[in-house]
């Protein structure tokens, strides 16, 4: 809060960050002070909640990515294990998977 006592009296001060330093600003005083700074607090509390519902919104999301990269990976790999069942082959991640056309012994290997 910006609440300050100079003299006996009670001021309200709205702080913000400007350049890397604090800058205050004169808002109220006497009871108009205590009533800018509970309005204050009560803007910062509300913020604070709509960022709490943000991050549980987005962990949510994260948790429903993860599940369906998690099925996504399930499945290439049952495709994948199909196809080199089918006498396919894939000789890199980026290529197409090819028919292979006969087997490779250990001496045409190399």
């Amino acid at each position: 809060m910006g609440l300050e006592t100079y003299h006996g009296k009670i001021y309200y001060y709205a702080k913000e960050w400007n350049g890397g330093r604090v800058k205050s600003r004169y808002g109220a005083f006497g009871d108009m002070a205590l009533l800018f700074a509970v309005l204050d607090e009560d803007r910062r509390e509300e913020a604070r909640a709509e960022a709490e519902a943000e991050r549980a919104e987005l962990a949510k999301l994260d948790a429903e990515e993860a599940r369906i990269a998690d099925y996504l990976e399930k499945t290439d790999r049952a495709v994948s294990e199909a196809l080199e069942r089918a006498g396919y082959h894939r000789p890199s991640r980026k290529l197409e998977w090819m028919r292979c056309h006969g087997k490779r012994s250990e001496k045409n290997a190399m």
